[in-house]
């Protein structure tokens, strides 16, 4: 990860990379004076969250979020599947049987 510092001794902000597992709120600054680790506000997009930008092969694109891949398919007439409640996929499952049933009658 990359974390954000700040010397006061010289007045300089610089930024470390190391893992989160060597997570320290101070580290050393080039000058010999201690710095102190600054925390940033959450960076994001004013109305619209941003949960995991990815490439989605699926829909040939790349989705910021949810509403923006729900936007994407409605788009391109594509139907999202595997959300549906349990009593939806009961319904569906009859609505078929039945179907297949009357065929077969026949």
């Amino acid at each position: 990860m990359i974390y954000d510092f700040h010397c006061s001794a010289c007045d300089t902000n610089f930024d470390i990379w190391k893992p989160a597992t060597e997570f320290t709120r101070q580290a050393a600054c080039e000058c010999g004076g201690l710095a102190n680790l600054v925390i940033h506000a959450p960076r994001g997009f004013i109305n619209e969250k941003v949960e995991h930008a990815e490439y989605n092969p699926g829909l040939g694109c790349v989705v910021k979020n949810r509403a923006h891949r729900a936007q994407i398919a409605k788009a391109k007439g594509l139907v999202e599947v595997g959300n549906e409640t349990t009593d939806t996929l009961n319904s569906i499952a009859n609505e078929s049987l039945s179907t297949k049933m009357k065929y077969e009658a026949v």
